[in-house]
């Protein structure tokens, strides 16, 4: 699912933890019509629902498939796999502090599934005083997107 979502053609599932307690305060359903999924090349079959052309990734086939409509309607993530997830991210904050995002994957594959982090970016933050904006633009182009401003991180 990553890889959908990088490329845009997926919206992810989305969670709001409280930090002290780690329970989950709000959850949204993305829009989830689009995986992607590795398939060696010792593999001959492939699945009806998969798209025509293979995508190729590190040597490996990155086969796109569509999610089946019963599985667009259920949240991704397992309680299980989404306590996993809130523990690591807990850890990771004890380590470096609050401002970082981080990538993961999910293993199924062994006896024990887990949730492997594969890369932490930790981010900086602007001072309150400091000005966002200085100079002048290279180009001139436009762009348009939905925004979300946060005034209060206590507002939902």
């Amino acid at each position: 699912m990553g890889t959908a979502i990088k490329k845009g053609e997926v919206l992810p599932d989305i969670y709001y933890v409280y930090r002290d307690n780690s329970s989950v305060a709000e959850k949204h359903l993305g829009n989830k019509m689009v995986a992607y999924d590795f398939v060696s090349d010792t593999q001959k079959t492939v699945p009806e629902n998969v798209s025509q052309l293979p995508k190729i990734l590190n040597n490996e086939f990155l086969l796109a498939t569509l999610v089946e409509e019963a599985q667009q309607k259920q949240y991704t993530l397992s309680e299980e796999y989404l306590q996993q997830l809130i523990q690591l991210a807990n850890q990771i904050t004890s380590r470096i502090g609050q401002n970082f995002s981080f990538d993961w994957a999910l293993s199924e594959s062994n006896s024990a599934p887990r949730i492997y982090l594969t890369q932490i970016s930790a981010s900086r933050i602007l001072s309150q005083n400091s000005d966002l904006i200085k100079g002048m633009g290279a180009s001139s182009g436009r762009i348009a997107a939905n925004a979300c401003v946060i005034v209060n991180q206590q507002e939902n």
